[in-house]
């Protein structure tokens, strides 16, 4: 008899241990559940790519390229859901048949069809990330007594920064004293020399910048080259100063730089400056903007700039003269792994 219930249990164990085999997870085999689980999965997997039939209309689609925080500059990127290669983490154009859907982070409704995906890579000759103008600075020299105001065009994707006094929604609104110094008077008394501001410049409008034309400048070589260049554009001794005890320190980090002036235009078509003076406007006025580009990686394809062809500043001419400088360096491209 115990022979018998031995070999009984014996059965039983080798049938549980058979079962626990095939079903490893203890689950009742279902066929239906299998079958709907699988096809679930199928259409997950689908719905990440465009799905036509075959007369080539569309029947379901979800965006291979999906927004995400940038951790940088704090705004929303296409990003390819596909890949988790950070190095997309940038803005790019996404086209469907030709027509952009998404251009400067911004979404376009002007497509018809969505039969199929043609992805538009950056192009990886110009940055792939925005830079930040540090210290642009607005001198204010008037001849009486004016009221002022003055404010930016952002519509290109620029932001306003760091700003004293504090730039708001309508700009900066002030007094213009009549000295050699160009005192600025705001309404709760203070009086300060400049307008100091920082903002961000976005890869679209840095593509504009021809970035190979420029200076070679040795590290012993900067404090001789800054004055003779910045005179020449037409800063005075105080703005040369001023312009050398913020930026000396940054440049002399590296053995050489590469240094490039935007200078007037070139400056509007990054960042729009609206100025008005109210009162007489029988007036004549004068703007000078500098922007400093630089970079410690010299261009292959380098040529020398040509600031000769840049307007001498007269300013006993102009009853008016706004003299701005400021700087950054240019991000490098981002090379992709795709």
């Amino acid at each position: 008899m115990n022979t018998i219930y031995k070999s009984i249990s014996i059965i039983f164990l080798i049938a549980f241990l058979f079962n626990s085999c095939n079903n490893p997870e203890g689950n009742v085999q279902d066929s239906n559940l299998n079958d709907n689980t699988n096809y679930n999965k199928e259409n997950l997997e689908s719905e990440s790519r465009p799905s036509t039939n075959k007369n080539n209309q569309f029947l379901k689609i979800k965006p291979l390229y999906k927004l995400e925080k940038c951790k940088e500059c704090k705004k929303f990127h296409p990003k390819c859901a596909d890949c988790s290669d950070k190095q997309w983490d940038m803005p790019i154009d996404l086209f469907i048949d030709g027509n952009k859907v998404i251009s400067n982070n911004k979404l376009s409704l002007n497509f018809k069809d969505f039969s199929s995906y043609q992805p538009q890579r950056p192009n990886y000759s110009i940055p792939s990330y925005p830079a930040q103008a540090k210290a642009p600075v607005i001198y204010i020299y008037s001849d009486t007594e004016r009221k002022c105001d003055i404010n930016f065009d952002t519509n290109g994707g620029q932001v306003i920064n760091l700003s004293y006094p504090a730039y708001d929604n309508k700009g900066w609104s002030f007094t213009c004293q009549r000295n050699k110094n160009g005192s600025l008077i705001f309404a709760n008394k203070s009086i300060l020399p400049y307008l100091y501001y920082t903002f961000t410049i976005p890869p679209n409008l840095l593509s504009k910048i021809k970035s190979n034309e420029g200076f070679i400048v040795q590290r012993e070589k900067l404090i001789e080259f800054l004055p003779q260049k910045l005179r020449k554009l037409g800063l005075n001794d105080r703005e040369i100063t001023d312009f050398i005890l913020y930026w000396y320190e940054k440049l002399s980090k590296f053995p050489s730089v590469f240094i490039q002036f935007l200078v007037d235009q070139q400056v509007d078509e990054l960042l729009p400056m609206n100025v008005k003076f109210s009162g007489n406007q029988n007036y004549k006025k004068a703007e000078r903007r500098i922007i400093m580009v630089y970079n410690d990686i010299i261009p292959k394809d380098h040529i020398e700039q040509k600031l000769d062809s840049i307007q001498t500043l007269d300013r006993s001419k102009y009853n008016i003269n706004i003299i701005e400088w400021g700087g950054f360096r240019m991000p490098q491209p981002r090379k992709s792994k795709l």
